[in-house]
């Protein structure tokens, strides 16, 4: 939700809670909630989960109430159903999709709060990892827990409500463009694009990770059509380690993010009609509102590791994303390492964790893919570079 509640323990506001059984208590001053939720409405908590530790994530949960219980109290703790999800969702922006039964497990159906204490013994929520076919579809996966009472007990509106939010381990193989430091032979890659497709608002984001920034003008990302998007590091007299970005005649000069090699950045650049702006691992670097009123145009194509002289250093990439929506920062944040092919405004969506080959589907149905060239536009085949992880205990520099 968006609004938080704040509810004081003592007498400085009184709770509503569990109904005592002598009939002069007509006014409720106590309640129950989730413990975890610290009386704090829509909290949402993330678990992350991997392929490579196959007992999951185990967290515990309490009920609390706020008097000393005259007797037990039962509670059980279930997943939303399929409506209130429906209804977070909408209250939320969220498009979150309930975990399947399979990958979690509850150790007790009954919460019981002992009379004589005000806090129920540890229910322990254990979550598994999820499967290929989970990770690939890109769905934000959780497990919404609901507190409900047994017996007739009051429980705190907000606080009775506890969302796990499930963040995969994406383990990946990624290709290597620029110049490969093994064979000193540069490749980049290319999709060629049908029509032309008018972006009053969009979004281009990716994954980067550079050998070193020994030349200028070593562009990451170049579309065509009307107002070019250029993404580059370096020019002739800016920093060759600070983006610079073009777009509608315009540019930031440089970026204030100083990169360094052997190290994974999430690159994001975000017109809304206003303003463009860039975004690194989520963070707003700078602004701008030169373009403002101008309509971008997709066409003809896209080319990634791209110069106008040459490449000197290695670079690893994927999850390169286009859209013709303005992404927000909590989204950026939120899908740096993967997003649902069914987003609304994702126009294409290279993953390029094929690890092998030198095409790079387009997981958009209909969308083109991605093909590795050589500088003089022959066919070649990147090395592919394997454990790149999302959780950064992984790959880090190319071999």
């Amino acid at each position: 939700m968006n609004y938080i509640k704040y509810i004081a323990l003592s007498g400085l506001i009184a709770l509503a809670s569990c109904k005592k059984d002598n009939a002069e208590y007509s006014v409720l001053r106590d309640q129950a909630f989730i413990a975890q939720t610290e009386t704090k409405a829509g909290t949402v908590a993330t678990v992350s989960v991997a392929a490579d530790n196959p007992a999951g994530s185990t967290q515990n949960l309490n009920v609390r109430l706020s008097d000393v219980a005259q007797a037990d109290r039962n509670f059980r703790l279930e997943p939303f159903t399929a409506e209130e999800l429906a209804a977070y969702n909408k209250a939320n922006g969220t498009a979150y999709v309930t975990l399947d039964k399979a990958k979690y497990s509850i150790s007790t159906e009954t919460v019981t709060v002992k009379a004589g204490s005000s806090l129920s013994d540890a229910v322990q929520v254990t979550i598994l990892p999820l499967s290929e076919t989970e990770i690939n579809s890109g769905e934000m996966y959780t497990l919404p827990l609901k507190l409900r009472s047994t017996d007739g007990c009051n429980i705190l509106a907000g606080g009775d409500e506890y969302i796990y939010v499930v963040k995969p381990t994406i383990i990946s193989s990624v290709p290597v463009l620029g110049t490969d430091p093994s064979d000193r032979a540069w490749r980049r890659a290319s999709a060629k694009l049908e029509g032309e497709v008018p972006l009053p608002q969009w979004t281009v984001e990716f994954r980067v990770n550079m050998t070193g920034f020994g030349m200028n003008n070593q562009a990451l990302f170049s579309k065509g059509g009307q107002n070019e998007i250029y993404v580059r590091f370096g020019d002739a007299a800016t920093p060759w380690n600070t983006l610079q970005v073009k777009f509608a005649g315009t540019q930031f000069d440089k970026s204030n993010t100083v990169f360094e090699p052997n190290k994974w950045y999430h690159v994001a650049i975000v017109y809304n009609g206003t303003t463009v702006a860039l975004y690194v691992n989520g963070q707003k670097d700078l602004d701008t509102d030169k373009a403002a009123g101008k309509t971008f145009t997709l066409k003809d194509g896209i080319t990634i590791a791209d110069a106008h002289q040459q490449w000197v250093n290695g670079v690893m990439l994927h999850e390169y994303r286009v859209w013709n929506v303005a992404r927000t920062p909590a989204q950026l944040k939120e899908a740096e390492f993967g997003v649902s092919a069914k987003s609304p405004g994702l126009l294409h969506y290279w993953k390029m964790n094929e690890g092998s080959g030198r095409e790079f589907k387009n997981s958009i149905a209909g969308a083109p893919s991605m093909f590795v060239l050589t500088p003089t536009n022959t066919e070649a085949t990147p090395r592919w570079m394997d454990n790149v992880r999302s959780d950064g205990a992984g790959r880090t520099k190319i071999d």
